[in-house]
């Protein structure tokens, strides 16, 4: 039996098992003088799980069984106390060799970047890594959701919403609704490529509170001439190697094109800022590796680059077609 539940930021270990156990449910129809009264039973309620439980009630409950499966999606999501905790419960599960199994998904590089760092029960782990979307899967998104809204999205709407999706459903998702309620706001069913961009805003009030608190985090300077937010926007643009890691030497052609921006900033200025962004005083939104003359850095998480991207176009610090370009 397969049980999927959707996490969130505010849920803990213990509400999200919660809500597991208690989907697991069957029949329970009661006799009732001359009728039957329709009833279910769920996991829960069954073995007397308490509420909020922790790595051993789930232990206990798991060890019952061989053939469960449980699907936290969204993991991503979760905060950095509820991946310990999970981490935790997959070594007892190993160790006790339950056969019942958990799968958490989420938006990461690696399972060290989804559990947070917790990697300790990595040999009890299998690790399976989905490529990001093509571009005609991201356009079925779209186009599922129009369908059932009875909208319609112009070419050149749904071109830029997958640009800036960077094969993330996720911003697909997001992007796409407050395109659509911009063009509500004006009682219109066609989604145009204005009703996209002047959604950017709305779509980056709404995003991760985690991205966001990072992002204030990366560019915050009580200085009027700082350039972090620019030079974070030339990392996100930056050409990168087929594991995302790009060479610092590779900011400078994309710090070319930001409105604004003095074209003499030297690499030893923006590289100081790089280094910065590593810090969790700002945010550490990037890691670095290699040796110390020839760094290479990538953002921590897939999601970081086109959020910083649609910030970045929506307080104009580029076009559009600054981005567009940079695609190429």
């Amino acid at each position: 039996m397969v049980t999927r539940v959707n996490a969130s930021k505010d849920d803990t270990f213990g509400s999200l098992w919660e809500k597991a156990l208690t989907a697991v449910t069957w029949p329970d129809d009661q006799p009732i003088m001359f009728h039957v009264e329709r009833a279910t039973r769920n996991l829960k309620q069954e073995l007397e799980v308490p509420d909020e439980p922790n790595g051993q009630d789930i232990l206990q409950v798991l060890s019952q069984f061989s053939n469960l499966v449980f699907v936290f999606d969204e993991f991503d999501l979760v905060k950095n106390q509820v991946s310990k905790h999970f981490a935790e419960l997959i070594k007892l599960l190993s160790d006790f060799q339950v056969r019942s199994t958990v799968i958490i998904v989420g938006v990461a590089t690696t399972v060290r970047h989804l559990l947070k760092g917790h990697i300790s029960v990595r040999r009890s782990l299998v690790e399976v890594q989905t490529p990001r979307m093509e571009r005609d899967e991201l356009k079925k998104i779209i186009q599922i959701g129009s369908e059932k809204l009875d909208v319609e999205f112009s070419t050149d709407s749904t071109d830029w919403i997958i640009s800036l999706s960077h094969g993330l459903p996720h911003y697909t998702h997001l992007l796409a609704l407050n395109a659509i309620r911009n063009a509500c706001i004006q009682r219109t069913r066609f989604v145009t490529y204005q009703h996209t961009n002047s959604g950017l805003k709305k779509s980056i009030r709404k995003s991760d509170g985690d991205i966001t608190d990072r992002f204030l985090k990366a560019i915050h300077s009580t200085r009027s001439d700082a350039t972090h937010f620019e030079v974070l926007t030339a990392c996100a643009l930056a050409d990168t190697d087929d594991h995302g890691y790009f060479k610092p030497s590779a900011i400078a052609s994309p710090l070319q094109c930001i409105k604004g921006l003095d074209k003499s900033v030297q690499q030893s200025t923006f590289t100081r800022q790089l280094n910065g962004f590593c810090t969790t005083q700002r945010g550490a939104m990037l890691e670095k590796v290699g040796v110390k003359n020839r760094p290479r850095y990538k953002f921590r998480d897939p999601m970081y680059a086109p959020y910083v991207i649609i910030h970045a176009i929506a307080d104009e610090i580029i076009t559009p077609e600054t981005f567009d370009s940079n695609q190429g």
